[in-house]
């Protein structure tokens, strides 16, 4: 049950977040906040280090590979 619980809080969070990017009022900040992402070179990992990133938080990226994790200004499925 908790399982399932701990999925729907981080599933509102997460639209309630691209919401507020979307309006560009943001009332949910992350100023002066540090947010560790695992898994952020590729797929939720990448998305979540750029909605973090435009909320204001302060990044941690770690991934098993290096090489692939850049500066999270625009996901790259909306990269051109």
């Amino acid at each position: 049950m908790w399982f399932w619980l701990i999925h729907l809080l981080v599933l509102l969070v997460f639209f309630y977040a691209i919401a507020a990017i979307r309006r560009r009022s943001a009332k949910l900040t992350f100023e002066g906040k540090h947010v560790l992402i695992t898994g952020g070179s590729s797929g939720i990992g990448e998305f979540m280090a750029y909605v973090f990133s435009a909320l204001g938080a302060t990044l941690t990226i770690a991934s098993n590979e290096p090489k692939e994790v850049q500066i999270p200004t625009k996901p790259r499925s909306w990269r051109k």
